[in-house]
């Protein structure tokens, strides 16, 4: 029998078992833009040291490792793991002088073997493509690839655009109302169609709002998601604010009042796509439901995308069976 009070679950049978017992059935990860590897080695070691999480990892990847050849891997070696597998930046083919690299750590106790399969880099992109066999895969794997992608600051990213909005305010509206109520609408329809009349109202009412309300340029992202709202955005620089002075205690409440507002505005933008079904507006209500369940409403290209899926066609036409596991990272701005 059990004993009373004990601990059960995954995570606590996990820590009991021993020898190859323990290698676990999904790899745990670890990634990091660490900034300068080498001046972070001691903090890594710690970790390694005294907290599960990094002693148990299957796997350990940076990127940003700043590295070049005068450092060489017995200097960056770590226990429990194996000999690690890098990509430095090429400063030609990249054209820069420094930074970048990519800097992948495998635990012997869940992978013997590690296997470079590509490496690529351009001034828009860094990849590092490697394939493991791991102690323990289902019977229908034969193993598993892991794709390291960085994406430095000064890559040419797709998908920024630049638009104009107006910006609705007290003043703006009651200058629009003004506007309206010195119009003689009667000299507008005068001795016209419904159909003319229609268009010129609509044509001049465009023209009032062009004239009045003020207009400002905005930046969209492609990833930027339809539920963020200005207050959102606010709420969010308040945190930055608070967790780069310090103080712990303020930015654990602003995160707190955030996670209740991005529920609440996740909420609010199911609603509007349930309404537009309701509407019959099928279209728009189905680029809703992309939205929510994060997928993309076209065919996007990326810097690297032809590098990237010449490498897995390849490596699953020579592997059947093969997983792959693709890691994405931005450089900071």
């Amino acid at each position: 029998m059990r004993k009373r009070g004990r601990r059960g679950g995954v995570k606590q049978r996990l820590k009991r078992l021993t020898g190859t017992q323990k290698s676990p059935p999904l790899p745990s990860l670890i990634l990091a833009n660490v900034r300068s590897l080498h001046n972070n080695l001691d903090e890594l070691q710690a970790n390694i040291l005294c907290q599960w999480a990094y002693k148990e990892a299957s796997l350990v990847c940076f990127t940003e490792t700043w590295l070049d050849k005068t450092v060489v891997d017995s200097e960056l070696s770590l226990d429990r793991f194996g000999s690690p597998l890098r990509l430095d930046r090429d400063t030609v083919s990249s054209m820069k002088k420094h930074g970048g690299g990519l800097y992948v750590y495998f635990n012997k106790d869940w992978s013997r073997t590690a296997d470079v399969k590509d490496s690529c880099c351009t001034p828009d992109l860094e990849l590092l493509a490697v394939s493991f066999r791991p102690k323990y895969l289902p019977r229908e794997f034969g193993q598993l690839a892991l794709v390291l992608v960085y994406i430095p600051p000064s890559g040419n990213r797709e998908g920024v655009t630049k638009k104009l909005v107006k910006r609705w305010d007290d003043n703006a509206v009651e200058s629009l109302q003004g506007c309206f109520d010195s119009t003689d609408w009667e000299v507008l329809t005068q001795g016209s169609s419904l159909e003319e009349a229609t268009e010129v109202v609509t044509h001049y009412i465009t023209f009032c709002e062009d004239m009045i309300v003020p207009q400002k340029t905005v930046k969209v992202f492609s990833n930027n998601k339809p539920w963020i709202t200005k207050a959102l955005k606010t709420t969010l620089n308040e945190k930055k604010i608070a967790f780069n002075s310090g103080n712990r205690i303020e930015s654990k409440l602003i995160q707190n009042r955030l996670n209740k507002e991005i529920k609440s505005a996740k909420k609010g933008y199911k609603e509007r796509v349930e309404k537009l079904f309701r509407e019959g507006k099928a279209r728009d209500a189905w680029r809703g439901v992309k939205t929510l369940a994060g997928l993309p409403l076209t065919t996007q290209h990326y810097p690297g995308q032809e590098t990237l899926s010449t490498w897995q066609r390849t490596l699953t036409n020579s592997t059947p069976g093969l997983t792959s596991l693709i890691i994405h990272k931005r450089g900071r701005s």
